[in-house]
């Protein structure tokens, strides 16, 4: 009977291990999406000096997940150029770009501007306005729109970094185990940010971790049950606060 139990056991390993392979996705941009990606440039560094884009979010720290997850940029513009109050920022931003890209639009509760060129979830640009802070262990950091209309420092290099060296840490099983939590994430209808999952399956894993995906789902949910949507105080990649989502869906 134990015997048994040990092959079921192998099997679901293997069935985990096989997903993990199909949420990881191809590091190939389409060319559409290249081609959006310089029509974005070409009007940003028109209107606003824009001096270049910095990759963020899911794919810029490799946690992206096939199908799923957009293309996320910092477009970097000199303070001078930007409004003390972001959300007005954003908006004149987003105008500039609707003016080529008629399909970009605002999303509601986060400061991005969405630039799709396809029909999936994965075939959208996000751009968010940002400006250079200065460096922070050898990484950049940038302003970016937050809350209240206030600009708020990130680093995503340094949450890179941290994910990185984690990753490493548990034999590269943690970014597979990270697009595992998003894909039931967006399959669940994305009531949690990417970002705090992220944070959360990192904290998790650390203490955690047994090196068996079936296991550490199972646990994982648990943990999830017993945060309780609590926010992070703060991240490798920001000094506020990570939310889990917004205050109405929290509740």
């Amino acid at each position: 009977m134990l015997k048994t139990k040990i092959k079921a056991s192998d099997h679901v390993e293997e069935g985990f291990e096989t997903f993990a392979k199909r949420l990881a996705p191809a590091y190939s941009e389409p060319e559409l999406a290249e081609t959006q990606l310089h029509l974005i440039e070409r009007r940003l560094r028109a209107h606003y000096e824009m001096s270049y884009l910095a990759p963020y979010g899911s794919t810029g720290h490799g946690t992206n997940v096939a199908t799923q997850s957009a293309i996320d940029s910092f477009a970097v513009i000199p303070k001078a150029r930007l409004y003390e109050d972001s959300a007005r920022s954003l908006e004149e931003v987003h105008g500039a770009l609707e003016g080529d890209l008629p399909g970009a639009f605002l999303t509601e509760g986060r400061p991005v501007i969405v630039v799709p060129f396809g029909e999936g979830l994965s075939e959208r640009h996000h751009i968010v306005p940002a400006f250079p802070m200065g460096t922070r262990e050898e990484h950049d950091v940038y302003c970016i729109p937050g809350p209240s209309e206030r600009w708020i420092e990130a680093c995503p290099g340094g949450h890179s970094s941290w994910i990185n060296d984690l990753d490493i840490q548990f034999g590269h099983r943690l970014k597979p185990f990270i697009r595992m939590v998003k894909s039931w994430n967006y399959g669940a209808g994305s009531p949690f940010w990417s970002f705090y999952l992220e944070v959360c399956a990192a904290d998790f894993m650390r203490a955690e971790a047994s090196g068996r995906y079936g296991i550490d789902l199972d646990n994982f949910f648990t943990y999830m049950l017993k945060r309780r949507v609590a926010p992070f105080k703060t991240s490798e990649g920001s000094n506020e606060p990570v939310y889990g989502t917004s205050l109405a869906d929290k509740f």
